[in-house]
């Protein structure tokens, strides 16, 4: 069964906590947590949520001493995106105890190894530290998130060119907006690049992440 990227396609009051998403051709109503703002979207979206394996978990090389950055589907121009990354295993490098998580614009700027952020066109949100990176400047905005069963939902405007970042821990029951809105701004790719999620992990032990909406 295809998991597809939500695209919300109701410009209901912002007070509502109840919205209408796109899930492929069919149409489903999600109750979310209310500080969540409802955005609206021109056509469903139909983005199967995959990595680039072609699987909707991911598990890193382990031992390496490296970041590995792992993607997701190409979000086309003029939709508004909503998906969600789930923890699933922990064996983070010493130090590194958390994956990034973000957009990177593709075919990458470099393509050697290095963290999400680190490089021209790439937006990360470090679960270890709460700390967004963008061109290698590292700013607090939020939480930690880096636990079995701690959830990251991110938000992608790409007619705004905006991402908002929602972490929800294992023993929470809401995700709360990390930063202000938007967490991170001017997101553009560069010429003749397209955006996609992407992960980035470096791990020692088994160290995994997976798709769950």
């Amino acid at each position: 069964m295809a998991l597809i990227a939500m695209c919300l396609v109701s410009a209901s009051m912002f007070a509502s906590t109840t919205q209408q998403y796109a899930l492929g051709k069919a149409t489903a109503s999600t109750t979310i947590n209310a500080n969540v703002n409802p955005f609206s979207a021109g056509k469903d979206c139909g983005v199967d949520m995959k990595f680039s394996t072609g699987e909707r978990e991911h598990y890193f090389p382990q031992t390496t001493g490296r970041y590995h950055i792992i993607d997701g589907p190409e979000l086309p121009q003029g939709e508004k995106y909503v998906w969600t990354f789930e923890v699933l295993a922990t064996g983070y490098w010493p130090g590194q105890t958390g994956f990034v998580y973000g957009v990177a614009g593709y075919p990458l700027a470099s393509d050697t190894f290095h963290q999400l952020g680190k490089q021209a066109n790439e937006w990360g949100y470090r679960g270890r530290n709460g700390q967004t990176l963008v061109n290698s400047v590292a700013t607090n905005v939020g939480g930690i998130v880096n636990q079995v069963g701690d959830q990251v939902r991110m938000e992608m405007d790409t007619v705004e060119n905006t991402l908002n970042v929602y972490i929800k821990r294992k023993t929470e029951t809401e995700f709360t907006l990390q930063g202000s809105r938007p967490t991170l701004a001017s997101v553009v790719p560069g010429g003749g690049q397209v955006i996609r999620p992407a992960v980035a992990g470096i791990c020692y032990q088994p160290c995994g992440i997976k798709f769950v909406e």
